[in-house]
C-alpha cells in the first residue's frame, strides 16, 4: 500500500525521528481510468500492529461513484449530439459530511467541497466530449453546469441532479397552430433573501423580486407558474416564500401548489449612485451596469452603451472614449484619426479583478490627456454577465473557491471561439467582432486572472486535464503576442512592450516579492512547469509571434445571410495581444487589491509604450 515516509533531521543532518503514515485506499470510478484516493476507514491495532482494517467510503467517494457510474452515462445516452447546447442546463445540489478548511499559507485550501465542484464541472464537459466522439474544441456548448457543495458535519450524504434539455431554456408559449412566441425579457430581479434549514436540506426558501411594478408582477405570474408545473423547480416539500420588496406583499408556495393570494405591486426605490471607491469583490452585471453609466455622466468624452443582450437577458456594456475636443462624427472617422485599443475584462467570470482594474484605468485614462488625445479606447469591461451571475450564486456558499462552472458563458463555451446556439453565433461573441469591425483596434489587452491556490482534481487525477500549466500560482504572469508580418519588428516591438509590462510590475514590491515566491515553490513542487515560460527579473513572460491566429484560439468567420449578400466577416487580428494574468480566484483584502493593481499597471505601461513607439 502507499506510505508516506517524514524524517526529521537536526542542523547537522542527524536524523532525530522517522515517522510513517500508511493510509487506507481506494480506487475511484472514472472513465478514464481508476484514481487511487486515500479513503476512509476503521483500523484494528493490538501491541501496535494492525490486525484488522476495513474501508469505510468517504461521502465524496459515494456520490462520485454514483454520479459518475449511473448519473453521467444516463445523461449521455440522453443527449443529442447535433444540438447546441447539448443541454440547457445541468443542476448538482448536494450536502455531504467534509471538511472545507484554509491553511496558514497564502490562499491554500483542504476543500474536499471545492474539488467536487471542480470534478463535477469538468467531469460533465469530458462526458459530453466522449459523447461527441472524442476531445471537444473549445466551442462546443455543453450548456450551463451548476455545481452546489454545501458541507453538513455529521449529517448524511444527500445529492440531487437536474437536468433540462437543449431549449427548455427558450421562455416562451406555444399557439393553437403548433407555433412558439417567445416571451419578452423581464428585467425584475429575483433575490435570495434567506434559506432556512441549512442544516441538510433546505424547508424553505424566501425571494425577492425587485424592479418596477409591471415588470414584478410578470416576474411573480411566471414564478407562480412554474411552481404548477409537474417538473417545476421547487424542491418538493420546501416553502417558497415571493415578496416583491421590503414594502410589498408575500405570497407563498408550498409543495409545488402555489397560492392564489394577491401581490402588493410598488416601484422599486431608486437604485443608489455607485459607492466610491469601486469594492474589493466581484462585482455583479447589475453593478458594473451602474459604474460604467456613472462613469460615463462624469466624462463627456466616453459613451457607454447595451447594444446586446446574453442568454439570461443580462445587459453587455460597452464604454468607447473619443477625443472630447476634436469629436469624430462616426466611429470610422475617429478610427481613422487616432489608433484604437480594445481592453476587455471577466471573458473568464470567475476571474473577478479584471473588471475593477479596467474601470479604474478607464477613469486613469479620462483625467490624462495625453492618453485620450492620442488614441480611442473601446472598453468591455464585463464580457460574461451570465457567468457573472452565477460566480455571485456561487460565491454565496464558498467564497473562497475557484468556481471554474462560471468560467465561461451560458451556453457552457467560451465566448473567444465564437460557440452558435441555433445557427447563431452568440452575443458575448459578437461584440468583439463589433469592436473588430467599427475600430480596427491596434491593441487587444485583455485581462484574466488564475487560481490562487493548489488546483486539484484528487478524484480523477489531481492536475486538470488540460490546464496543467495552471495547476500551481506563479504569481503575476504577463502574455504578449504580436501579428505583424515583418518579424524582426514584431520582435523589437514585443522586446519594448515587455520591458515596459516588466518595470510596471516591479514597481509593486508586493506583487513582485509575491511572484519571485510563487515562482520558486513552483519550480520546486510542479512535475513539469510551462515550459514557455521566459523569467525577467524573476517575473514570468510568454513570449511569442503569431502573424495569423490559428487553432481554437483563432477567430472564426462569422457569415452573415442577407437578401442579397452572404458573406464571411472575419475579427481582425491587431497588431498586439496583451494577456494578463493574476492569481485572483478566491482571493480578497491585500491580495485583491494587488491584483488589480497589476492588471491596471501593466495595461496602463504597456499602452503608453505602444502608443510611445507608434509615435517615434
Amino acid at each position: 500500500a502507499p506510505t508516506y515516509r517524514a524524517s526529521f533531521a537536526d542542523a547537522d543532518g542527524g536524523v532525530l525521528l522517522v515517522r510513517e503514515l500508511d493510509p487506507i485506499v481506494a480506487v475511484t470510478s472514472h472513465p478514464a481510468g481508476g484514481v487511487t484516493v486515500a479513503s476512509g476507514g476503521v483500523r484494528l491495532r493490538r501491541a501496535g500492529e494492525v490486525v484488522a482494517s476495513e474501508r469505510v467510503a468517504t461521502d465524496a467517494e459515494a456520490f462520485w461513484d454514483w454520479f459518475t457510474g449511473e448519473v453521467l452515462p444516463a445523461v449521455a445516452r440522453t443527449l443529442d449530439t447535433e444540438a447546441a447546447p447539448l443541454l440547457a442546463e445541468i443542476a448538482v445540489v448536494a450536502s455531504l459530511s467534509e471538511p472545507d478548511d484554509v491553511l496558514p499559507i497564502d490562499h491554500e485550501t483542504d476543500s474536499v467541497l471545492e474539488v467536487l465542484h471542480e470534478e463535477v464541472y469538468f467531469g460533465v464537459l469530458e462526458a459530453f466530449e466522449r459523447a461527441c466522439g472524442g476531445a471537444a474544441p473549445r466551442s462546443l456548448g455543453v450548456g450551463r453546469v451548476l455545481p452546489f457543495f454545501q458541507g453538513a458535519p455529521g449529517a448524511p450524504l444527500r445529492a440531487r441532479v437536474t437536468v433540462r434539455e437543449s431549449g427548455s431554456d427558450r421562455l416562451g408559449v406555444r399557439t393553437r397552430d403548433g407555433g412558439w412566441t417567445l416571451a419578452p425579457r423581464c428585467g425584475a430581479r429575483v433575490l435570495v433573501c434567506a434559506v432556512h434549514g441549512r442544516g441538510a436540506l433546505p424547508t424553505g426558501i424566501e425571494l425577492e423580486v425587485v424592479g418596477e411594478a409591471d415588470e414584478v408582477g410578470a416576474a411573480l405570474r411566471r414564478l407562480r407558474w412554474s411552481a404548477a408545473q409537474p417538473d417545476a423547480p421547487w424542491p418538493p416539500g420546501v416553502a417558497v416564500r415571493l415578496a416583491n420588496g421590503p414594502a410589498g406583499g408575500a405570497d407563498r408556495v408550498g409543495d409545488r401548489a402555489p397560492s392564489a393570494g394577491a401581490f402588493q405591486l410598488r416601484p422599486a426605490a431608486a437604485s443608489p449612485p455607485p459607492p466610491e471607491p469601486l469594492p474589493d469583490r466581484p462585482l455583479h452585471p447589475h453593478e458594473v451596469v451602474r459604474f460604467a453609466r456613472a462613469w460615463g455622466a462624469r466624462h463627456g468624452a466616453a459613451r457607454v452603451a447595451t447594444p446586446r443582450e446574453t442568454a439570461l437577458g443580462q445587459p453587455l456594456v460597452v464604454i468607447e472614449v473619443t477625443d472630447p475636443e476634436r469629436a469624430a462624427p462616426s466611429r470610422a472617422r475617429a478610427a481613422a484619426w487616432r489608433p484604437t485599443l480594445l481592453v476587455s475584462a471577466r471573458q473568464h467570470a470567475n476571474e473577478a479583478t479584471s473588471t475593477q482594474a479596467v474601470l479604474r484605468w478607464l477613469d486613469v485614462w479620462l483625467r490624462d490627456p495625453t492618453l485620450h488625445r492620442r488614441a480611442n479606447l473601446v472598453l468591455h469591461p464585463l464580457e460574461n454577465p451570465d457567468g457573472a451571475r452565477l460566480h455571485a450564486a456561487c460565491c454565496v456558499l464558498a467564497p473562497n473557491h475557484m468556481h471554474h462552472a462560471a468560467r465561461y458563458t451560458a451556453f457552457g463555451a467560451d465566448l473567444q471561439a465564437n460557440p452558435r446556439v441555433r445557427g447563431e453565433v452568440i452575443a458575448e461573441s459578437l461584440m468583439r467582432h463589433d469592436a473588430a469591425r467599427r475600430w480596427r483596434p491596434i491593441a487587444h489587452l485583455n485581462d484574466h486572472g488564475y487560481p490562487a491556490h493548489v488546483w486539484i482534481r484528487s478524484l480523477s487525477g489531481f492536475v486538470p486535464r488540460g490546464f496543467g500549466d495552471w495547476a500551481m500560482p506563479t504569481g503575476h504572469l504577463t502574455i504578449l503576442t504580436t501579428h505583424a508580418s515583418d518579424e524582426r519588428a514584431a520582435d523589437e516591438l514585443r522586446e519594448r512592450l515587455a520591458a515596459a509590462a516588466g518595470i510596471a510590475l516591479r514597481t509593486d514590491a508586493g506583487a513582485h516579492a509575491l511572484t519571485q515566491a510563487q515562482v520558486a515553490r513552483s519550480a520546486r513542487y510542479q512535475d513539469a512547469p510551462a515550459a514557455r515560460a521566459t523569467l525577467r527579473s524573476g517575473l514570468p513572460f510568454w513570449l511569442g509571434h503569431r502573424p495569423q491566429a490559428t487553432g481554437d484560439d483563432a477567430p472564426q468567420p462569422i457569415v452573415r445571410d442577407g437578401p442579397d449578400r452572404r458573406s464571411p466577416l472575419h475579427a481582425l487580428a491587431p497588431l498586439v495581444t496583451l494577456i494578463t494574468e493574476v492569481p485572483d480566484e478566491t482571493v480578497d483584502g491585500e491580495a485583491w487589491h494587488r491584483c488589480v493593481r497589476a492588471h491596471e499597471r501593466v495595461d496602463d505601461a504597456v499602452a503608453r509604450s505602444l502608443l510611445g513607439w507608434l509615435a517615434g
